[in-house]
């Protein structure tokens, strides 16, 4: 019986040992997530560091991924800023820096309206819809049939927008929507790796030959 008792109390010690150290590393994310979204959220870079930091073993996160595409007008070779990748499936991000107002239709180019400065820039929603659709030929032709879906995330906070569309982010929403999307069980953690792997030495092959 004492023995029994032992053994018992050594797996609770052992099991509440593993819980503080994971209340201890979710802590520190959480601090160090706060201090990354209260300094600089223009540099390069940024939305790859707080992916990497919020998202924690989570997910996948990938930058700058070369794939190949082939469509009914034109082939060639693009790359994808960021890719993001769980149990829950693909996530493709386009990052935008920028503030002031933004004119944002479903369909044709954007506008960023701040002070006298007026910018026309590509709509962020038909690159990632292009984007999805290339990188979904890719991940089928290995035999993965997962969700994938395109966001678009404006990391300053003084941006406001005519009308908001779906999948249009702050930097803080798009870790909440993240969160959410891999909740999903597509995937197991081992198919997550591999799916990571695959994509990365694919575009290890296509950006060597450029």
């Amino acid at each position: 019986m004492n023995i029994i008792l032992i053994i018992l109390s050594f797996f609770i010690s052992v099991l509440m040992i593993a819980l503080s150290v994971r209340l201890v590393f979710y802590i520190v994310r959480r601090r160090k997530t706060k201090t990354l979204l209260s300094g600089e959220r223009g540099r390069d870079g940024f939305l790859f560091s707080l992916f990497s930091l919020a998202l924690g073993r989570k997910c996948c996160v990938l930058r700058n991924i070369y794939i190949r595409y082939v469509d009914s007008t034109e082939s060639g070779i693009m790359c994808v800023p960021l890719v993001i990748i769980g149990s829950g499936g693909v996530l493709i991000a386009e990052e935008k820096h920028m503030r002031g107002f933004i004119e944002d239709p479903m369909r044709g180019d954007w506008r960023q309206f701040n002070g006298n400065r007026i910018v026309q820039f590509n709509n962020p929603i038909e690159l990632n819809s292009k984007r999805t659709r290339a990188l979904d030929r890719v991940i089928r032709g290995r035999g993965f049939k997962v969700p994938i879906k395109g966001i678009v995330v404006f990391t300053y906070e003084d941006v406001r927008f005519k009308n908001r569309l779906k999948r249009v982010f702050s930097a803080e929403s798009s870790i909440k929507y993240i969160h959410a999307f891999m909740n999903n069980k597509c995937l197991t953690d081992s198919q997550v790796k591999s799916l990571c792997a695959f994509i990365r030495g694919q575009s290890l092959k296509i950006s060597g030959g450029i």
